[in-house]
This record gives C-alpha cells, structure tokens and sequence, in this order.
C-alpha cells in the first residue's frame, strides 16, 4: 500500500515513531480489507519500529485475541501496562485475554484494578459480570448487567449488557 511505501521510505518518515504509526494505519486498511497476514505484518513492524507505544501494543493485542493468540496478546498487554499502567483499557484487555484461556482469577484481578482507576468505568462492570456469569454466579453477573445498563443504557456496554440478561433469562422447556 501507499501507507506501507510511506513507512519504508526512511528519507519522508525519518523517525521510527512515525514510520511505526504510519504502519499502523496501514495494518488498520488490510484489516478492514481482509487481509490479515499483510496486517500481521505491518502491525509487527510498527511494534518493533517502536516497542515502548503503549497504544500499538494494544493494537496488536486485540488483533492477536481476534486470532485466538491470547498467550502473545498478553504479552503485549503485560508490555503495555508497564508503559501505561493507568490506561483502564489495557487492563480490560488483558482480562478478556486471560477469560479466554479459562483464568478467571487472573481476569477478575485485571477487571478489578481497572475498576480501582475508575469505579464507573461500564465496560469492566460488563466484563466483571461476563466473569461471574461464566463461573456459575448469576446474582454477582445480573447485578453487574444492571448496573452498567443504569451507568450507559446506550451504546455497545448496555446492549451486551441487555443481551447478557436476556441470555440469563432464557429458560427452554422441553
């Protein structure tokens, strides 16, 4: 892509920093085009251009969750945290990973220290409520669902936190 021929052309983006994030929105184009591998790639490039942005960590992180890589997301996040350790975001990252891999303890203390840094922050109440709900406790999840639909009844926290209640309370009769 023209983004990537911008990025290798160290005469028009002498610095790695703007070479990596250059790369980055190349990687965001062959995403959204379907072409994982290219976007592969160029993320990789842009992490090793510039290991220490936080915010290509996390890029890559939920690329590698999408791809079922969790072990490597986490290592990006663990990277991230140590660069950004008041960023929420990385935390409920990193919680989603470890529920992936079945570490419940593991993502019940990320939800938490991202909740630490912001009481109200609906996104960890939802994941904190996907985690209990996953471990069999349906009264922690139902009140974690309700509270993110009193905090945000609108936008992507309160329809997964409807659709998680709906899902609670579906009962098939046979």
């Amino acid at each position: 892509t023209r983004l990537e021929a911008l990025a290798n052309a160290p005469d028009l983006a002498p610095r790695p920093t703007t070479r990596a994030f250059i790369l980055s929105q190349a990687a965001q184009a062959w995403s959204q085009d379907g072409q994982e591998t290219k976007a592969t790639l160029a993320r990789d490039k842009a992490v090793e251009l510039a290991p220490d942005d936080a915010e290509l960590r996390v890029d890559r992180a939920i690329a590698r969750i999408a791809a079922e890589a969790h072990f490597e997301a986490i290592d990006d996040l663990n990277r991230a945290v140590e660069l950004a350790p008041r960023r929420m975001d990385v935390y409920l990252v990193r919680a989603s990973a470890y529920r992936y891999l079945g570490q419940m303890e593991l993502a019940r203390d990320d939800v938490e220290r991202a909740l630490a840094i912001n009481p109200q922050y609906q996104d960890a109440i939802l994941e904190r409520g996907v985690i209990s709900r996953t471990e069999g406790d349906k009264d922690t999840a139902r009140r974690d669902f309700l509270t993110v639909l009193n905090i945000a009844p609108d936008g992507p926290a309160g329809d997964a936190a409807r659709m998680n209640l709906e899902e609670m309370d579906v009962r098939i009769e046979r």
